[in-house]
């Protein structure tokens, strides 16, 4: 990195380009050097570091599990959403969605998701269950998701919640 100093003593980080001059001949007979002022950059992408960190920070510390599906795969989810089945997020990205899902409840979940990609909102649905990793029902959810756009293609995303311990709770109350 070239860090200039203008004539107030302020230090300018510059990127430089040197270009040769030549003759008729083609000798090089001298050189042009410019310095571009890349102080805006660097204070952008420094923003956009930080930025990235916080909501990264938050994805990773979230109770919910968020998760982006693409073409009825799972290209993106955070700790939370791979613990609700048992799972860890390397066992989880690139898995079919449907892998995850109860079988009772997966025409419900397909149904759902369907009418997210002609860009209806899921609402929050109660008694979603969570297919876990001993294949057996792991948790009750619900879930929120919405059609957005990222890297280039529309996709899926949203959030899962585990209500499992409400409505065990709920059970018990009712005994």
């Amino acid at each position: 990195q070239i860090v200039l100093v203008d004539k107030y003593g302020t230090k300018v980080p510059v990127e430089d380009k040197c270009n040769p001059i030549k003759d008729n001949h083609g000798n090089i007979i001298g050189s042009v050097l410019v310095f571009h002022d890349i102080f805006e950059r660097r204070q952008a992408e420094k923003e956009l570091r930080e930025s990235e960190e916080k909501y990264r920070l938050l994805f990773e510390n979230l109770q919910d599990g968020i998760f982006i599906i693409q073409d009825g795969r799972i290209h993106f989810c955070n700790e939370a959403f791979a613990r609700i089945g048992g799972y860890t997020t390397n066992e989880v990205i690139g898995k079919d969605v449907r892998e995850f899902v109860s079988p009772e409840d997966l025409e419900l979940v397909i149904n759902s998701f369907g009418r997210c990609q002609t860009g209806k909102h899921i609402p929050m649905m109660s008694d979603f269950h969570i297919m876990g990793k001993n294949k057996k029902t792991n948790a009750t959810a619900n879930i929120t998701a919405g059609l957005i756009t990222y890297g280039g293609r529309e996709v899926i995303m949203g959030t899962l919640r585990d209500i499992s311990w409400g409505k065990n709770n709920d059970k018990s109350k009712s005994r």
